[in-house]
């Protein structure tokens, strides 16, 4: 490669680079997230087992927002689609995502709805109870799609979750498979997305991939067995907690990745949206589909080490220092 630009050098003769493809389009490429954000208060349970009267942390949350946050943190860019009121959270809930370098221009401000919010009891053991308040973002409808088409037809992924409207779920994924945009759906919550009803089958098999947890997996395909839920939906990724995560690989071979036990269990809030945005960043960067469930399955256990969503979300930094990714 010297000798051959020095010969070039000296007759003049000029060089074009050509970037590598995978390089190229991690460089320039984006990811769309489609969904809700809030203000999350967060209650740690007591050594008596009671909750403190006030809450120990308040910080921005939301799936939408979670999972935006974590594909910006593993270096992708991230365009941001949701409804937020003109409060002190919608403020401090927008500043939280261009802080962590997410594209906001998308974000809407509504005029009359406040931001969303949810109160977290989280147990000693780290598990969770979610109390939500939904505002802003049952302002989600079509036009915000129309509003937003050439953004969302121009993504690697549109990420979105079914906390949004049905019909605008329905309407964001007919539009990208249409367009052939890929997706990323998170069946939280499940109910109402039963696989056995065929206008939810036609909707789930439009789908790229749907991350869903093991009790989201048991709701939507109305089946114990894991193994023969994924060989009727093979867009399926199911999260099992400390049993790891069950899909289907590119061979269709049914595979099972292995939980990575954390140092601390302090909460699993955002562990699920934590996995998600790994795993496509993964998938972006030309993983195959176990080693992008494997990048998953360790951000998510990073996660797991502190409280709240998205204090322990792991940068791309963080993830490389605790593993090989």
């Amino acid at each position: 490669s010297y000798n051959l630009f020095v010969l070039c050098y000296t007759y003049k003769v000029k060089i074009l680079v050509k970037p590598n493809k995978k390089e190229s389009l991690f460089m320039s490429g984006y990811v769309v997230v489609f969904g809700g954000c809030s203000w999350d208060n967060t209650f740690k349970q007591k050594e008596d087992l009671s909750y403190p009267e006030f809450a120990d942390i308040g910080l921005p949350g939301g799936k939408g927002s979670n999972q935006a946050v974590a594909i910006a943190r593993a270096g992708y860019k991230v365009k941001m689609i949701s409804i937020i009121g003109n409060d002190k959270s919608g403020k401090d809930i927008l500043k939280n995502l261009q802080d962590n370098n997410i594209d906001t221009s998308c974000v809407k401000v509504s005029k009359e709805a406040k931001s969303d919010s949810a109160s977290l009891y989280v147990s000693i053991t780290g598990d969770n109870n979610i109390i939500r308040s939904r505002e802003s973002i049952d302002e989600f409808d079509i036009d915000l799609i129309k509003e937003n088409e050439e953004v969302i037809k121009n993504a690697d992924f549109v990420v979105t979750q079914t906390k949004v409207p049905r019909k605008v779920i329905e309407a964001l994924i007919d539009f990208c498979f249409k367009n052939n945009v890929k997706t990323v759906l998170t069946p939280c919550p499940a109910k109402g997305y039963e696989f056995c009803e065929n206008s939810n089958k036609e909707l789930l098999e439009k789908i790229t991939y749907i991350t869903a947890n093991a009790d989201e997996t048991k709701l939507i395909m109305g089946e114990e067995d894991v193994e023969k839920s994924i060989d009727r939906l093979p867009n399926l990724i199911s999260t099992a907690g400390s049993k790891g995560v069950y899909f289907c690989d590119e061979e269709g071979f049914f595979v099972n990745v292995p939980a990575v036990e954390p140092r601390e269990l302090k909460d699993t809030t955002g562990a699920g949206d934590t996995f998600c945005g790994n795993f496509i960043v993964g998938i972006l960067n030309g993983l195959n589909k176990k080693e992008a469930v494997k990048r998953g399955v360790w951000a998510a256990t990073l996660k797991l080490e502190h409280l709240g969503a998205q204090p322990g979300i792991p940068t791309k930094k963080e993830l490389e220092e605790r593993t090989k990714f």
